[in-house]
């Protein structure tokens, strides 16, 4: 009987006599130790894993439950699937990480195929791994041999039920309705702009003053030419701008003359309550019922599938889509006669589909999608299916400020000839000086968003210091940070940075995380630029798969910092649409159409 033996993490690689005549696999990223890992198996074969995925949700959307396929089985009112928006159809790692772990087990699938495997050996922390593995691979018997017990997580317990769920949908009301109504008049014959109510400039703000990251390049070019414009803000943070906060900054973005600044949540009433209530008992009728009836199903076996099964239709996710389905649905009935050009933040979230949904013919020939982002190579949410169901769902003008994305986006439309992708200057470019030169050759170290991928950087910076380097380092950490240096014993007295002052200086070397769009930035200008890969996940970086400076390990980074690479020539895009011409466009349609 051919074993195979699955260290799902470093601490126990000691418990695994290294024989070679006995199959091993390390679930993560191998660091240290010379066995085989699943992360560089999908990667070397990036393209037919993400192919295997798609294919994979598809059957899964397509699963007859009492003949009828989930995908028909959660329809809102008999005219939109809910599964459009579910978690399954977004494919968004970021908002859903389990994706990662149900690509391993795929992978997995293969491995024992090739290798004809009879059994696996569990070394994990994760009490569940052996139960996702077997829901998922026949004709294998699955061990968990070694089991380290976490403590519970009861956070997750206490929000992960139905009586949460109805509390959540009661208290996602509550915090935005008012008695009173408050929306402001939108222009006439004017540009719709969507986007978040985040990243502009809180000081003029105050002021009334509407200054922000995504259009202050945009902005005086729309002012010059007279036209009018309506925003339409998703508000995100909601502890730092309530709904009261919210309308005190709206008076006073809206004294500015052919402007009109809304927030959806302004349109919920108890008319939306009521419909979302409906559609939400009836999902978790459906729900319960087909969970009794199919119980043996490996969507509800896998407690991956189960989990994205239940936020994408009774859950959290599900309720927060319910109201935007009927947000959305109230704000274009009363607006669309003014709205000429519609325009929005693109990252293809599922609450986009419903711009589309919502347009009348004429609007939607006149929809164009802003891909502010790069583009990632695992970034499965433009890895999808069109068919005659979706094709009206999806944006048929693209405008991306990366040569990268547009072959992205043009490689995912294939099959499609009515989408268009132009490509633009960057309306929120990386616009640092980097002028000023240190007398001491220096690298600098720059925090994400997100704590796991910088505790991930800064632990194989840390290993790196154990010896001494040439190199002085200094930190900038992500504004939101929490995470302190100082409980890293070489990084103590490393300077920090809070501001952004560090990008006036010409440092030697960057090193950035790999879901950062700034380490694709600054290798674009010409900068030396490391990338560390996070250790349990796919390599999420916007750069080129291929890209030379990709590291896994203190010894790599090693290698970087002394690979002699001076400053290089920015890179120049070639073959660009002017926004002067966009807007000349978009002033043209308004005009006669």
């Amino acid at each position: 009987m051919k074993i195979l033996n699955i260290i799902d993490d470093v601490e126990t690689d000691h418990l695994i006599n290294n024989n070679k005549k006995i199959e091993i696999l390390n679930w993560n990223r191998n660091k240290s130790v010379n066995f085989e890992s699943i992360i560089t198996y999908i990667e070397k074969k990036d393209d037919f894993f993400k192919k295997k995925y798609v294919s994979f949700i598809s059957k899964i959307k397509n699963h007859l439950f009492n003949k009828k396929s989930l995908y028909k089985n959660f329809n809102i009112e008999n005219k939109f699937s809910l599964w459009e928006m579910s978690l399954f159809e977004e494919k968004n790692i970021y908002k859903n990480p389990e994706i990662i772990d149900l690509i391993k087990i795929l992978a997995l699938r293969e491995i024992v195929k090739e290798k004809k495997i009879k059994k696996i050996i569990i070394f994990s922390n994760n009490k569940k791994l052996g139960t996702n593995i077997s829901s998922l691979i026949n004709n294998v018997k699955v061990e968990l041999n070694y089991f380290k017990k976490k403590k519970n997580d009861t956070n997750y317990f206490l929000k992960n039920n139905i009586f949460y769920f109805f509390y959540f949908l009661l208290n996602f009301f509550f915090k935005r309705f008012k008695f009173k109504r408050k929306t402001f008049g939108q222009m006439k014959n004017a540009i719709l702009i969507c986007d978040y109510f985040t990243y502009f400039d809180e000081d003029k703000a105050s002021k009334g003053f509407y200054i922000s990251n995504y259009w202050k390049k945009l902005l005086p070019l729309i002012k010059k030419k007279k036209i009018n414009l309506n925003f339409l803000h998703l508000a995100l943070d909601e502890k730092k701008y309530n709904l009261k906060n919210k309308i005190k900054v709206l008076d006073k973005f809206n004294v500015a003359s052919r402007m009109s600044h809304n927030i959806l949540d302004s349109y919920i009433d108890f008319t939306i309550l009521a419909k979302v209530t409906y559609e939400w008992f009836l999902n978790c009728f459906k729900y319960f019922y087909l969970k009794i009836m199919h119980n043996n199903n490996y969507i509800f076996q896998n407690y991956l599938l189960k989990k994205m099964f239940v936020d994408s239709f009774i859950g959290v996710w599900s309720i927060k889509n319910l109201y935007f389905f009927y947000l959305f649905e109230k704000f274009f009935k009363e607006t669309q006669q003014n709205n000429k050009v519609i325009t929005y933040v693109s990252e293809f979230q599922s609450w986009e589909k419903l711009i589309f949904f919502n347009s009348n013919k004429q609007q939607s020939k006149n929809i164009f999608a802003l891909q502010f982002n790069p583009i990632r190579n695992w970034d499965l949410r433009y890895q999808f299916e069109i068919s005659k169901d979706n094709i009206n769902l999806y944006p048929k003008k693209i405008i991306t400020f990366y040569n990268s994305s547009k072959k992205n986006l043009i490689k995912a439309f294939s099959k499609s000839k009515k989408i268009k992708v132009f490509l633009s200057d960057n309306l929120r470019p990386l616009d640092y000086s980097f002028k000023k030169k240190f007398k001491k050759k220096k690298i600098l170290i720059v925090g994400d968003h997100d704590d796991s991928s910088t505790l991930n950087l800064l632990k194989i910076v840390n290993k790196l210091l154990e010896q001494k380097s040439k190199y002085l380092f200094e930190y900038k950490p992500h504004p939101i940070s929490k995470i302190k240096i100082s409980n890293f014993d070489n990084l103590q007295k490393l300077k920090v940075y809070w501001d952004n002052k560090c990008f006036e200086y010409m440092y030697d070397a960057f090193i950035v995380s790999n879901k950062t769009s700034l380490g694709l930035e600054l290798s674009n200008k010409g900068f030396k630029t490391g990338v560390i890969l996070d250790s349990k996940s796919l390599n999420l970086s916007p750069l080129d798969k291929n890209y030379q400076f990709l590291i896994k390990n203190e010894i790599e980074l090693n290698n970087f910092i002394n690979v002699k690479k001076s400053h290089n020539s920015a890179i120049k895009i070639r073959n660009i649409i002017s926004w002067n011409n966009i807007v000349n466009k978009w002033l043209k349609i308004i005009k006669y159409e």
